[in-house]
């Protein structure tokens, strides 16, 4: 456990108890093993350890005085996290050898990739359509399937001291996405949800069940951060979705996951590309801004800065969008062949080829194909079920 806490970042915050993981690191292995098993022996914990300090973090462009501009953070109990750090490897492995967790759930799951939801809205992952059950039942069912011993009496302890979530599942529907035999109706990324149809009607009882469900389990949905958009022909009449009573806002684009999508435009990533190449644009002019206070930038440190902060841009979304545009990469092409420019001290009208002999970088247009390519390598290897969910069977 001490292993795969040193791959942590000593920088990360601590609970209300004051103990970090680099002070954790510090304690003998004989005391920390006495202390976790008299916790489990005697199924209870620290009351320090079932405190959760909340933090709201005001969202970029947002209104001070709306709670929904705030993102909330809940910095736990850092001994806590490593106890159960312990169980979660357990039940990870349990729970992969019952195949317990659907392929439309890929949050923080080992050979799953951020950016598979992303997809995902276009060629969805196939879901494995069950009741959900509910917070009660959940230990009963586990108990059924075979988890059991110390560790399931604990952790169904610290659970009854905090407030728990279950995962919102839709039945199958008519009108369901359905790809290579699959149907689809959602995918989920952590508190980020997508639900789609075929229909209007579809979606729009989709919907109900989701509020519906919300409300049983007391969660709260904003309605003005929901959006919905058509993909498609636009109809003559367009309805207005409801969540309750509230209309849900139309668009044309939206930001998931990190990815901007459009529907008004045949290549969906379009605004995508305009978006990161200008923030490619502004981080570049933002680092060499700075010359009139260090001078001149050193090749080593402009390199440095580059991978840091203009990087990531030009590759975002390069593992799911290929570049079949060439106006939409001459965003990424323009970003990047200026930085170079700057950095070296050339002139705009000198060859290409020296950007990247006198830097060891890679044209961005092969790193993006790369990248491309990685994601196919990674498509390939998954299992059959999980490769025709993502549109390559």
């Amino acid at each position: 456990m001490k292993r795969k806490l040193c791959k942590k970042s000593f920088r990360s915050a601590h609970g209300i108890d004051a103990v970090s993981y680099s002070k954790i690191l510090t304690i003998p292995n004989d005391a920390l093993v006495e202390l976790f098993n008299t916790s489990l022996d005697k199924c209870d914990a620290s009351q320090r350890w079932l405190v959760t300090i909340l933090i709201g973090i005001l969202k970029q462009g947002r209104a001070v005085d709306d709670s929904e501009s705030y993102r909330l953070v809940g910095l736990e109990c850092c001994l806590l996290k490593v106890l159960t750090m312990l169980f979660d490897d357990r039940l990870r492995e349990w729970a992969a050898t019952k195949n317990i967790i659907p392929d439309m759930q890929n949050s923080f799951r080992l050979g799953y990739r951020t950016d598979d939801n992303c997809l995902s809205s276009f060629a969805p992952l196939p879901e494995l359509a069950r009741k959900g059950s509910r917070f009660g039942r959940l230990w009963v069912d586990m108990y059924a399937a075979g988890v059991g011993g110390p560790f399931f009496d604990w952790i169904r302890m610290v659970y009854a001291c905090m407030v728990y979530a279950m995962k919102f599942r839709l039945w199958e529907h008519p009108d369901d996405v359905r790809l290579h035999g699959h149907a689809v109706s959602q995918a989920e990324q952590a508190g980020d949800n997508i639900i789609m149809s075929t229909l209007f009607a579809g979606l729009q009882a989709k919907v109900n069940t989701f509020f519906k469900w919300c409300a049983n389990k007391r969660v709260f949905v904003s309605a003005s951060k929901s959006k919905w958009m058509i993909f498609g022909p636009l109809p003559r009449v367009i309805l207005s979705l409801r969540l309750g009573s509230l209309v849900v806002k139309l668009v044309h684009e939206f930001k998931y996951v990190g990815v901007w999508l459009t529907s008004t435009i045949s290549n969906i990533f379009s605004r995508n590309c305009t978006i990161k190449g200008s923030k490619a644009q502004n981080a570049s002019n933002a680092i060499f801004a700075m010359k009139h206070r260090i001078g001149s930038l050193p090749v080593k440190e402009g390199l440095q800065l580059y991978m840091a902060r203009v990087d990531c841009y030009l590759i975002s979304a390069a593992e799911i969008s290929i570049d079949v545009d060439a106006h939409l990469l001459d965003e990424y092409l323009d970003a990047q062949y200026l930085f170079l420019w700057r950095l070296l001290g050339i002139n705009s009208h000198s060859m290409l080829a020296v950007l990247f002999t006198e830097t060891g970088l890679m044209p961005i247009r092969i790193q993006r194909l790369l990248l491309a390519l990685s994601r196919l390598r990674y498509m390939v290897g998954l299992e059959d079920i999980r490769r025709g969910a993502l549109g390559t069977a």
